[in-house]
């Protein structure tokens, strides 16, 4: 095991897709995971009285609108990306329809456990700055900038370096196609000629090949980028 061979673990993990929408089940639950691990949380954590609640939290923070959030999901569907372990589990098996998932009832009432397995666990227990490194891959990877930030303070990861690339180009670009004014409430602070608070937002976003063009972009105030990426 080593620091490249886990990132492209988490690199590869399965994502449910359909066109341009992505679910961000997985992402969200490893960043709980690894924001726990970082407060010396064991290896397993019990889903009922340690995964479900604050999944589905972040769920309804920063995933798609829906009626009904499913965190079960993600729990029991990352065993099959090669670093995730369930303990547990037999009673949850539907002998008739094995390929069922377990509802988050059933993983409750069985008591099932999930987590790392434990060779990746041990590497991170004694390499603990990668935990950092992985939180930024998948940042990066799944989740806008101004989602990112909403992310780090809300799951408390401490970044002293979180670098982001971003083309000053685009947002010179964008903001004059709209009349350095923000596309929604029509905000326009300036100082000294030079726009304050204002930011040039992906539609299609970049991490997902969304182009840095006019056409792909909104000059927004950081309130409305914000609210306009989740």
């Amino acid at each position: 095991m080593n620091i490249q061979e886990l990132i492209q673990k988490i690199t590869d993990i399965t994502i449910w897709k359909k066109g341009d929408q992505r679910a961000p089940h997985k992402p969200l639950l490893l960043l709980y995971v690894l924001s726990q691990y970082r407060q010396g949380h064991e290896r397993l954590f019990n889903y009922g009285t340690e995964i479900e609640a604050p999944l589905f939290d972040l769920l309804n923070r920063f995933g798609p609108q829906r009626n009904h959030y499913y965190p079960n999901m993600p729990f029991w569907r990352l065993q099959r990306d090669g670093f995730w372990q369930l303990t547990n589990i037999e009673n949850c098996i539907n002998n008739n329809k094995p390929s069922k998932e377990p509802t988050s009832k059933q993983l409750t009432s069985c008591q099932v456990y999930g987590g790392f397995d434990e060779p990746t666990y041990q590497y991170l227990t004694k390499h603990p700055l990668i935990i950092n490194q992985l939180a930024e891959k998948i940042l990066n990877q799944h989740f806008p900038e101004s989602v990112q930030e909403n992310l780090i303070n809300q799951l408390e990861f401490d970044f002293t370096d979180f670098y982001r690339q971003r083309d000053p180009k685009f947002r010179q670009l964008v903001l004059r196609a709209y009349n350095y004014q923000c596309a929604i409430c029509g905000y326009d602070l300036r100082h000294d000629s030079v726009s304050i608070g204002l930011e040039a937002a992906h539609v299609k976003w970049k991490q997902h090949g969304g182009p840095c063009i006019v056409n792909n972009g909104l000059a927004l105030c950081s309130l409305h980028h914000s609210a306009f990426d989740m």
